[in-house]
């Protein structure tokens, strides 16, 4: 169940990734520290995101997620296992992989279940302001078919106007992919009118929250954003792996 809900989670991210990157002229590094509550036990975990001009690195837990915006490639890493998977982004609305109608049947069930996930979407501004983090917040409402999130946004973080302001860049990116362009027509970014500094979400009796503990402005190197010699390819989880070179 915990892990169902960091793989929704996790997908909402991307979501957001998606909508926020493209072209930047700095590179950006910022903490979040994510604490899991309800069920039988709770759980917290630092998670660490690099975002540089091209691409983008989120590490969390034994997960590594990096995405290169140029190839429109997803890539998941396990250091402990030292292996990859990697998901061609412009392919995603082709759904789970399979062969001759039952290929077809899962593209369109994939392609629906994604439509009606991101049709789902309601994003409410609430008359509710506090200060977290050092930051000026006010609060947004968020659901998305079961799921509810809080998300407390501030325009004063450093790099948001930035982000805001190449938005339109990753929607003319999407445009070729009608799922992904779904995706930014949700107008996330532009609902949410701030960087999500505190993030709470409920789903299945759980609570996951979500918080900024720092950002900064710095040089990346770009040995960050590739696949480290001497990991082995395997199948994505839920598409299965086209073997290449990284």
């Amino acid at each position: 169940m915990a892990s169902s809900i960091r793989k929704t989670v996790g997908l909402l991210t991307l979501v957001l990734v998606l909508v926020l990157t493209g072209t930047a002229w700095a590179d950006l590094y910022w903490e979040a520290l994510q604490e899991t509550s309800g069920g039988a036990t709770g759980s917290s975990q630092t998670v660490k995101t690099f975002y540089s001009q091209t691409a983008s690195r989120v590490e969390s837990g034994n997960s590594v997620m990096i995405i290169d915006y140029g190839r429109m490639i997803s890539y998941q890493l396990d250091p402990t296992k030292k292996t990859y998977s990697e998901v061609d982004l412009n392919k995603l609305a082709e759904g789970p992989p399979g062969q001759g109608q039952e290929a077809g049947d899962k593209g369109k069930m994939f392609q629906q279940m994604m439509k009606n996930m991101m049709d789902s979407i309601e994003v409410t501004p609430v008359d509710e302001q506090k200060k977290i983090a050092g930051y000026d917040c006010r609060r947004v409402n968020v659901k998305m078919m079961m799921m509810e999130s809080e998300y407390w946004v501030s325009k004063d973080v450093p790099g948001f106007q930035e982000l805001k302001r190449i938005s339109g860049q990753v929607a003319d990116k999407l445009k070729g992919n009608p799922m992904l362009a779904q995706m930014t027509q949700a107008g996330m970014l532009n609902k949410l009118d701030g960087f999500p500094v505190q993030v709470v979400t409920h789903a299945q009796q759980r609570t996951v929250t979500t918080t900024l503990q720092k950002i900064e402005e710095k040089s990346l190197n770009s040995d960050l954003f590739q696949v480290p010699s001497g990991y082995t390819q395997v199948e994505h989880p839920s598409r299965g792996g086209v073997k290449r070179q990284p």
